[in-house]
């Protein structure tokens, strides 16, 4: 029998309606028209709302699981570039949730394969600090 080993990490955030507000303004304000290879992108379309796993050394042959209110969230590869992916240039996994519901708590759960990596936290990236900062805050 094969079994790999996970360390699981469990936690509750809520998203307020002014976050998503402030990033609906942002479109407005900055109004791009977009490519979907922009989405690849994280510096780029800046009125998503992306959730960030950040593990050390970043690793893009991890094995990461993050449910949410126990359905999985589709993790996606970020890199420093957009032309020459390659591990060199992994910075981490991440995750669109601008369509998440507002103003409820969430459950999450983050599963990393044990691989020797540094769990250090989840983070939400494009946020002003206009949002009050404990309205960012996420119990892990």
């Amino acid at each position: 029998i094969n079994t790999i080993a996970y360390t699981s990490y469990a936690g509750s955030f809520v998203v307020p309606s002014a976050l998503i507000e402030q990033l609906q303004n942002r479109q407005s304000e900055y109004p791009i028209n977009w490519k979907l290879g922009d989405y690849t992108a994280t510096w780029l379309m800046p009125q998503r709302l992306l959730l960030f796993i950040s593990l050390y050394p970043p690793d893009d042959g991890s094995n990461v699981i993050v449910t949410i209110d126990g359905g999985w969230i589709n993790l996606m590869k970020a890199y420093e570039t957009r032309d020459h992916v390659t591990s060199g240039r992994f910075s981490g996994y991440y995750a669109d949730l601008s369509l998440i519901d507002t103003d409820v708590e969430h459950q999450i759960l983050v599963s990393i394969q044990n691989s020797g990596q540094i769990f250090s936290g989840i983070f939400f990236r494009t946020c002003r600090d206009n949002v009050h900062k404990s309205d960012r805050t996420m119990n892990i």
